[in-house]
């Protein structure tokens, strides 16, 4: 199974994955975490992510900056440890393209 979670400063993370329901209807294959909203901590939410992907899973984690603080979260969590996918810079064309 294909998991996909996008993660970004502000709303964009939800924005994407709304656009993503809009043109194809798949947003439920999407976990998206809008970081700095709040005074919320995201990374439980990463950490829960990584963990939910199986050895059977394909898993890919896009974030907004590279460099930026949710990319610095994501990259101390190793999720290539458990053979998930980092990409940064991420935009609405390259999430429907992994999704599909």
């Amino acid at each position: 199974m294909k998991k996909i979670l996008v993660a970004s400063h502000g709303h964009l993370a939800t924005g994407i994955q709304s656009s993503v329901e809009i043109l194809t209807g798949m947003a439920d294959q999407i976990t998206a975490i809008d970081c700095y909203i709040d005074e919320s901590d995201s990374t439980p939410k990463i950490e829960e992510f990584i963990e939910s992907v199986g050895p059977g899973d394909e898993g890919v984690i896009f974030t907004d900056i590279y460099g930026g603080s949710v990319f610095q979260k994501v990259v101390l969590l190793q999720p290539e440890k458990r053979g998930i996918v980092h990409v940064t810079g991420m935009n609405l064309g390259l999430v429907i393209e992994t999704l599909i």
